[in-house]
């Protein structure tokens, strides 16, 4: 399945519908990336980001913009859906509960940037509603036993302890979306759902580290 529902923490709060594309559903009779994120919702006005692998989040409140150059989008528009490429780079979506939503692409370079922490912050600036009260959702990636990293990427950041399991004295296995969920943590979300998918074991997902350069997943959420 590849619709989930993303809750509030808080009772009264909106949902979020998050889907993740499977290879059929963005390549299948010529279909576009577009073709796909319309069929999900036609009314919906999406931002697809050019990401660049860095820290920088957009508002789309501030002026929208459909191929806005950043890493992490937010918006409180609920005529506005945000589209995130990943490609075993696992996305982060958050809902604050109170119609504040974001998402983010958090590979290494990002989580080392501390960009779950950043999109945590720049929605909290925007919410009304405590950290405690908003939910995540962590969506398919490259699993920790298929994600073998060295010495430039272990000390690029200081990596959970929970996240890593080690190989030798240079090399380690990193677990990625369990270093997101440790941000995450650390800034009081309580409700943590997180993609069994692993992208790199997953026929119907691309992944960079199985395949190379190809055709990336897209993780979309609107409310």
């Amino acid at each position: 399945m590849n619709h989930i529902i993303l809750n509030s923490a808080h009772e009264s709060g909106p949902t979020l519908n998050c889907h993740y594309s499977q290879i059929e559903d963005l390549y299948a009779q010529d279909n576009t990336h577009h073709t796909w994120l319309k069929s999900l919702s036609p009314q919906i006005q999406w931002a697809c980001p050019l990401q660049t692998h860095s820290k920088t989040i957009y508002d789309l409140d501030l002026g929208f913009q459909s191929q806005p150059e950043a890493d992490a989008l937010i918006t409180s528009s609920p005529n506005l859906g945000i589209a995130i490429w990943g490609s075993d780079c696992p996305g982060l979506i958050i809902n604050c509960g109170d119609g504040h939503f974001g998402a983010a692409h958090c590979g290494w370079r990002g989580i080392a940037a501390n960009l779950p922490t950043l999109l945590c912050g720049a929605l909290r600036e925007k919410s009304s509603f405590p950290t405690s009260q908003w939910s995540a959702y962590i969506g398919p990636g490259i699993c920790q036993d298929c994600y073998e990293v060295d010495q430039p990427v272990l000390a690029s950041f200081s990596w959970p302890k929970a996240s890593l399991k080690k190989v030798n004295s240079t090399k380690a296995l990193l677990d990625l979306r369990m270093a997101i969920s440790c941000q995450c943590q650390l800034l009081g979300i309580e409700k943590i759902t997180i993609s069994p998918i692993c992208t790199a074991e997953n026929s119907n997902h691309h992944s960079y580290r199985q395949s190379g350069a190809g055709r990336n997943n897209l993780m979309a959420v609107y409310c």
